[in-house]
């Protein structure tokens, strides 16, 4: 069933874990006879026809929003012809993590569905997050791993990134198109398939804690390679980089990031990007554009207006870049370009 992907077929029912399509055997819904359609939730005590499933599914009032649940069936009906026949092995129930709180659809450009993530809380103060693979038909993320809202993305050139599902469709709910990697700052980059964000102005919001700042530091170089026009990234004023504060420390800090994929040639006057195969040289000013971003990182967290003004200077920047391209460790041989 598109609407709970994760259940399994078992004679004249589908099984399901429960309304939000969590793995398990403890919902299961009719599909033949003078039942069909009606479902039942036996750890919960209810049940319904398909149009309270829905509506359970998405936290509507089958009567007050009966509108929106026709809407949805409606959706559903168009996408069911697309999904990938089911696979004949049964996939193993979370059970040990209990029912799922909630769950997010990933959706090519298309409409067509990808993946799912389903968040379970089984403890205080302990989440965890399952990915489930539509292709695959398995609850392991998909390879690549693909972005979060794809048709929003493919209907704007402005982009927000920020950590996590929730706070995506947050964004998204009061009209403002936004994305997540599957599994957020823990994502890992190159196992992300970045390329929606071809064409984008794409602006990073991480978490204010350290795996938000180190994947605002790793995404950046991904996101740039994928072919988006720009990234810049949004950090809230009290946050404290490590050193900061001179063109030196500002260049230094760009090479850190970046010298293992970008190299200045001082014979051609020009910047190499790897591609992943060969360095190739840069001719989009991304590493001008990179450095940029270093400098603004630092302004946005200076203690005084002034030095932030200072550091946000354009001069500023050329002079990082100038400090950049005399670094050892960022500089390269136009014979090794292959290299």
């Amino acid at each position: 069933m598109t609407l709970l992907p994760a259940g399994k077929k078992r004679g004249l029912k589908y099984l399901v874990g429960d309304v939000l399509g969590s793995p398990g055997e403890s919902l299961e819904v009719s599909l033949k006879g003078e039942k069909a359609g009606l479902w039942h939730d036996h750890a919960e005590g209810v049940g319904g026809d398909i149009f309270a499933l829905i509506a359970a599914h998405h936290g509507l009032d089958t009567q007050a929003d009966f509108t929106r649940v026709l809407e949805i069936a409606g959706q559903l009906l168009g996408r069911a012809a697309s999904l990938p026949p089911k696979r004949k092995k049964p996939q193993a129930p979370v059970d040990e993590l209990g029912p799922a709180t909630a769950k997010w659809d990933y959706l090519g450009a298309a409409g067509n569905l990808i993946a799912c993530v389903y968040r379970y809380d089984p403890a205080p103060g302990r989440k965890e997050f399952r990915p489930w693979d539509a292709k695959r038909r398995k609850m392991a993320p998909p390879d690549p791993r693909p972005l979060y809202n794809q048709p929003g993305l493919a209907a704007t050139d402005q982009v927000i990134l920020v950590e996590g599902e929730k706070c995506a469709q947050a964004l998204i709910e009061v009209g403002i198109t936004a994305t997540t990697a599957m599994h957020g700052a823990n994502a890992p980059v190159d196992k992300i398939n970045w390329s929606p964000l071809a064409g984008k102005a794409v602006l990073i919001w991480p978490d204010r804690d350290k795996p938000g700042f180190g994947y605002a530091e790793a995404a950046p170089q991904a996101v740039l390679m994928a072919g988006a026009t720009s990234c810049a990234i949004l950090l809230p004023l009290d946050a404290k980089p490590e050193g900061w504060g001179t063109e030196d420390a500002l260049a230094v800090n760009f090479t850190r990031r970046y010298q293992r994929h970008r190299r200045h040639i001082a014979a051609w006057g020009k910047w190499l990007m790897w591609n992943g195969q060969r360095r190739r040289a840069e001719e989009t000013l991304a590493a001008t554009d990179l450095i940029r971003h270093v400098c603004r990182h630092a302004a946005v967290r200076a203690d005084s207006s002034k030095v932030a003004a200072k550091l946000a200077a354009s001069s500023t920047e050329g002079g990082v870049e100038r400090l950049a391209r005399t670094d050892p460790s960022a500089g390269g041989d136009y014979r090794c370009v292959g290299c």
